[in-house]
């Protein structure tokens, strides 16, 4: 499963991508998306492990949660 979320901020040049698990097995998932997020010209913040975020609650399926981009960067409203 993957979850996607767009970022908004008052910052308008903000450009940064990351990825979330909330479990430690799923780090290899979230790490690898990240890689290719980054393909995209989008600038890193971070691969952050053991997130609270209620939809990478335990399933069947491994999950990640995924910030994709800025909502107020004109640069990264173009890439959406």
């Amino acid at each position: 499963m993957i979850s996607l979320y767009l970022n908004l901020s008052s910052k308008s040049k903000i450009k940064e991508v990351s990825t979330y698990n909330k479990h430690i097995g799923f780090g290899p998932l979230s790490t690898s998306i990240l890689s290719k997020m980054l393909e995209l010209k989008l600038d890193e913040f971070r691969n952050i492990g053991h997130f609270n975020f209620a939809l990478n609650t335990p399933t069947d399926f491994p999950n990640c949660l995924i910030e994709i981009a800025f909502l107020c960067n004109e640069a990264d409203k173009k890439i959406l």
